[in-house]
């Protein structure tokens, strides 16, 4: 097989080009990571804009019956050789539309004495039940299957976690 790859980076709403693609994969939960309702629905008319007739889009995304969480941080330590080398705190707030948003710490020590601090902060939006499936009906995608790992295991509808979808 000759493959070639067109990198470019760009903001994916902007992306232009005459071509059409047979399939797109977005792993890893990536697409949780467009948290505004308006944005997901044009993520997804982009998509079908971009697909040849019949072609796949393979989107994993989490599902949950309802959206909550403790309100406890995680922290984190790594050891090397007895001294901490890297403390890790992730804190949580609860917004609207199901989205989560994500404090990340990460403090870098020396001889256990803290030298480089950097704070990152995200958000992720969770879905419940069929609410990713009306996006994708008002995008006017169909399912195709689901599966709740790439070794196709049928998903289940009461179950929490991962759903992989295959979309046309």
């Amino acid at each position: 097989m000759n493959f070639s790859v067109n990198l470019q980076c760009c903001d994916f709403l902007e992306y232009s080009t005459e071509n059409k693609y047979d399939l797109f994969i977005i792993p890893s939960s990536s697409f949780l990571l467009i948290t505004d309702n308006n944005k997901i629905s044009q993520c997804l008319n982009k998509l079908k804009e971009l697909c040849n007739t019949g072609a796949k889009i393979i989107i994993e995304i989490e599902l949950k019956n309802n959206v909550h969480y403790k309100e406890t941080d995680d922290i984190r330590v790594k050891y090397r050789n007895s001294r901490v080398i890297i403390k890790t705190s992730i804190s949580k707030n609860l917004k609207p539309g199901n989205t989560i948003e994500y404090f990340l710490n990460y403090k870098l020590y020396e001889r256990n004495i803290s030298i480089y601090m950097i704070t990152e902060k995200m958000r992720k939006k969770y879905y419940v039940r069929n609410e990713f499936k009306k996006y994708i009906a008002n995008a006017r995608l169909k399912i195709e299957d689901r599966y709740i790992d790439y070794r196709k295991t049928r998903y289940n509808k009461e179950k929490n976690g991962r759903v992989i979808f295959i979309i046309n």
